[in-house]
C-alpha cells in the first residue's frame, strides 16, 4: 500500500510538471493531498508492524 501511495504521489508530481511544461510556465501546483496520501500510508505501514511485533505468540500447551 505505500509503494501504490509513493508511486501515485510521484505520477501527480509528473503530470502536474508535464502540464506546466506545456503551457511554459508555472500554472498549476500540487495540493496538499498528495503529499498527505504518502504520508499516511507510510505511517499506516508503521502503525502495521507495531501491531504484529506486539501480537501475543502462541499460548503454551495450545493445539496448532
Amino acid at each position: 500500500m505505500t509503494a501504490i501511495a509513493i508511486a501515485l504521489h510521484l505520477a501527480c508530481r509528473e503530470a502536474v510538471w508535464e502540464a506546466n511544461d506545456e503551457v511554459g510556465r508555472t500554472v498549476l501546483a500540487l495540493g496538499p493531498g498528495a503529499y498527505v496520501i504518502p504520508i499516511a500510508a507510510a505511517a499506516g505501514l508503521v502503525t502495521a508492524i507495531a501491531l504484529v511485533a506486539r501480537r501475543p505468540g502462541p499460548r503454551p500447551g495450545a493445539a496448532m
